[in-house]
């Protein structure tokens, strides 16, 4: 007889902890956000600032995948992703799907071309004869580099970009093949 009444409690915690998780991930489903903003790094906790409202939460990272990013990130980079609103001061970060790098805004040239990133969406690219605004994004890879993709009104390019100090490297990639098409050694261009 006693068995049967660990058995029926065992059974009736077990019901209650799936109820509660599934009561659980309907009430963060619902809080799920897209968000758009700039982190602080140099706070305790990390804080997320909302591009729209400028409100400041606390950030915590829930994810592996969007640790890796952060940690690539510097203070006051860009990020849009998805977060569930934890409470009306906290967000748990679940994924980082694109950047905006502070240091990589300003200009930069190859030997033949000047880039000049305006924002974290524009480029404007100058060669010889004529000057081309393109759009770009940047989201995280499995290494240090960043995924690029640059658009114009015509196609997209896919690419990667690895950026240190003064110096960058774009490489665009056939998108069929995915071999490199072009590397692009930068530098930045001190006003």
């Amino acid at each position: 007889m006693k068995t049967r009444g660990y058995k029926f409690f065992f059974h009736l915690s077990l019901i209650i902890s799936v109820l509660a998780f599934l009561m659980t991930e309907n009430l963060w489903a619902s809080n799920r956000v897209n968000v758009k903003g700039y982190l602080v790094l140099e706070s305790d906790p990390y804080r997320f600032v909302d591009s729209e409202t400028l409100k400041s939460y606390k950030l915590r990272i829930v994810t592996e995948s969007a640790k890796n990013a952060v940690l690539k990130l510097k203070n006051f980079d860009g990020i849009s992703g998805v977060a569930v609103k934890y409470d009306e001061e906290t967000l748990l970060l679940e994924s980082v799907e694109f950047v905006g790098l502070r240091r990589l805004l300003g200009k930069w040239k190859t030997n033949l071309e000047l880039y000049q990133f305006v924002d974290y969406n524009r480029v404007q690219v100058t060669g010889s004869k004529d000057t081309v605004e393109m759009t770009y994004a940047l989201s995280p890879s499995q290494n240090d580099n960043w995924r690029l993709f640059f658009t114009d009104s015509n196609s997209v390019t896919l690419g990667s970009l690895a950026i240190k100090n003064e110096t960058a490297t774009i490489e665009t990639y056939d998108e069929d093949t995915g071999a490199v098409l072009k590397t692009l050694p930068l530098t930045r261009v001190k006003d």
